[in-house]
């Protein structure tokens, strides 16, 4: 329908529906919305001048209330004034004001952060409040992760908080949530983290991808093993060890025809010359099945060597992504992955029809391409897309984006990565805008101040301010939104000194059991389910690798005693027999590798190269003499 109307965004549909005249208008909110006598919008911050319009032609409709719940006090310009616009055109189109005085709607926290917040009024000290203030101070953002998970894990084990009543925010969540999935996890916190995932990223999108540039750089052997050497895409009884084995000994780098020309010709030498005193060659079977898998490959992609139009190109691609198996791997992944992956799919395709609808719009639909120009559409198409996956409502502590949480109440609310750059993040001119569309240093400030304010606004019972004071990198100056809020309103501070008397995780117990007496702490350790007896037994060994490291014993590398009497015969023999210079350095240089090269002859397998190595070079040459001075020798 929308096509038929030629509207491909929101701007087109606002468009069609400030076309309809009134009467048109009315018949279709009452054919789409009938038995609907009140509407309430909320949670917006600003309109557009088309959505202005459509409210208010939608508040002229007989029979109907509209009210827009509109956050907004004119008194306090250094936190509201972005807002006096979109204000004034609501009043031009006869909006009446209703102000909310219930106590429902603003607590006396929520009132004095409205009417006081970022005005640097002099006179103002901070006094106390219904919402305790607490602010965090962490050395480094590791650390800061780590003490509100503890603080969490204190409300949760000593306050008996339910954990849905919890909410922890970032401006930049995507900064964070690498650290916060390890940290929560470890310290055994259930959480909801809604951050949004680049599709580039995804591993079955960057297999797909990987397995297509195959072709396209004309099976590159570093694009065949990228492609298949992960878990999502197995072509059925296909060798990847074997097809390395053979690239690297034939020195096959690239090109279909080279790898099939290079595998014959070698499969022929073999069976004319049995004879391979140089021991070049590996056993013939190598060579025929390193073969067949190539050629496997190559009837997969097939398809897409020719130019295609772009409805033959997104066919094949679907036909290719089931061939392939991708959906039934992703869908018997393990739980944790699956419901990621399957978002991450569905957007993949979404995007694809979208990127190939405006494709047909530019070009087309008879114009033909070759696959390198498809991948590069892709390939970008993939750079801007993200995806998140659906909230799971009281599964555990909201992990989000303050933009998240914006009209939500919860009892706590952590507030992270206050520093400045962060929140309020640094304002960058918009070059490729201009007029209306800039948005200047002020206004930008002010819309990350106002967010700061909606957040504040979220919790019922205490509020936590968190920030780091440096990385590896450099120092971090903490936001001066926290000093603003600070001015108003007592804070108790918190730093890692007060997260020291309890344990909160695994890894934090073990530190502290290896702190304790094994003997006279042995109530205490088996208290906390540390099996002792097993923890003298490490200790031992420990002690005596460190004291005796030659010593005869299973533990500093002598097996002589608990084997088997073949196994001790071969080691006699090992015992026995003589030793190359080069075979003791390698075995003084590392014995365990000598151990698996020397004694189980496990071999590694060397990347292709198509640079001569020395002893080839010398072999050629030996030849090109030989064959010279024979040629001579004849001729005389």
């Amino acid at each position: 329908y929308c096509k038929e109307l030629n509207v491909y965004e929101t701007g087109d549909v606002y468009s069609e529906v400030l076309r309809l005249d009134k009467k048109d208008f009315v018949l279709r909110f009452y054919n789409s919305f009938s038995g609907v006598r009140t509407i309430i919008i909320n949670g917006f911050d600003e309109f557009t001048q088309p959505e202005i319009n459509i409210i208010n032609r939608t508040a002229d409709v007989e029979g109907v209330e509209l009210f827009v719940m509109f956050d907004y006090y004119r008194y306090n310009p250094a936190l509201f004034s972005h807002l006096d616009k979109c204000y004034e055109k609501f009043k031009a189109k006869g909006f009446n004001e209703v102000e909310d005085t219930s106590q429902i709607q603003f607590n006396d926290y929520q009132k004095r952060i409205r009417e006081k917040l970022f005005l640097l009024n002099e006179n103002d000290e901070p006094k106390p409040s219904e919402i305790d203030t607490v602010k965090i101070i962490a050395q480094s953002p590791e650390e800061e992760i780590r003490l509100i998970a503890k603080e969490i894990k204190s409300l949760i084990t000593k306050n008996n908080v339910d954990v849905d009543s919890m909410t922890v925010a970032f401006n930049l969540i995507s900064d964070h949530s690498a650290i916060i999935r390890d940290v929560f996890n470890e310290y055994g916190i259930p959480f909801n983290l809604t951050d949004r995932y680049a599709l580039n990223e995804s591993q079955p999108v960057i297999a797909l991808i990987n397995f297509l540039e195959i072709l396209e750089n004309n099976f590159y052997y570093k694009n065949i093993f990228r492609a298949l050497t992960g878990r999502w895409i197995k072509i059925n009884g296909l060798d990847l060890s074997n097809l390395l084995r053979v690239s690297s000994n034939l020195k096959i780098v690239s090109g279909y025809k080279n790898w099939i020309d290079s595998i014959s010709r070698t499969i022929d030498e073999i069976n004319f010359n049995n004879d391979d005193e140089d021991n070049r060659f590996l056993p013939i079977e190598f060579y025929s099945k390193a073969k067949d898998d190539i050629e496997a490959i190559f009837e997969m992609l097939k398809p897409f060597r020719e130019k295609k139009t772009i409805y033959e190109f997104k066919d094949e691609l679907r036909k290719l992504i089931y061939t392939l198996g991708l959906p039934q791997r992703i869908v018997n992944d393990h739980e944790s992955y699956i419901e990621k992956n399957v978002k991450a799919i569905t957007v993949f395709l979404e995007t694809l029809d979208e990127l190939f609808d405006l494709l047909t719009d530019e070009n087309g639909t008879d114009k033909k391409f070759p696959l390198g120009y498809f991948l590069s559409q892709v390939k970008t198409a993939l750079q801007f897309t993200r995806y998140n996956i659906k909230e799971r409502h009281a599964n555990g502590v909201l992990v989000t984006s303050v933009n998240e949480i914006r009209g939500l109440n919860f009892d706590y609310v952590f507030i992270g990565g206050l520093v400045d750059g962060e929140f309020p993040t640094r304002y960058q001119p918009e070059i490729f805008l201009s007029g209306s569309y800039r948005k200047d240093e002020y206004r930008h400030i002010l819309e990350d101040r106002y967010h700061f304010y909606q957040t504040l606004c979220c919790a019922k019972k205490r509020l936590y301010l968190s920030f780091p004071m440096k990385d590896e990198k450099k120092e971090f100056t903490p936001s001066t939104f926290v000093n603003d809020l600070l001015r108003l309103f007592k804070d108790e501070e918190k730093t890692i000194k007060d997260y020291s008397e309890l344990v909160y995780s695994k890894s934090e117990l073990m530190k502290y059991a290896a702190t304790l007496d094994l003997e006279k702490d042995k109530d205490k350790l088996d208290s906390l389910g540390i099996d002792v007896e097993k923890l003298k037994t490490d200790l031992s060994i420990d002690k005596l690798r460190l004291e005796n490291p030659f010593g005869e014993s299973e533990y500093t590398g002598d097996i002589s005693k608990n084997i088997s009497e073949e196994a001790k015969t071969k080691l006699a023999d090992q015992k026995e027999r003589q030793y190359s210079a080069s075979q003791l350095e390698e075995y003084a240089k590392c014995p365990f590798q000598y151990f698996l090269k020397r004694i189980l002859q496990l071999e590694t397998i060397e990347e292709p190269t198509e640079e001569l190595e020395s002893f080839e070079l010398g072999s050629i040459i030996h030849s090109i003499l030989y064959e010279f001075y024979g040629t001579l020798k004849e001729k005389s």
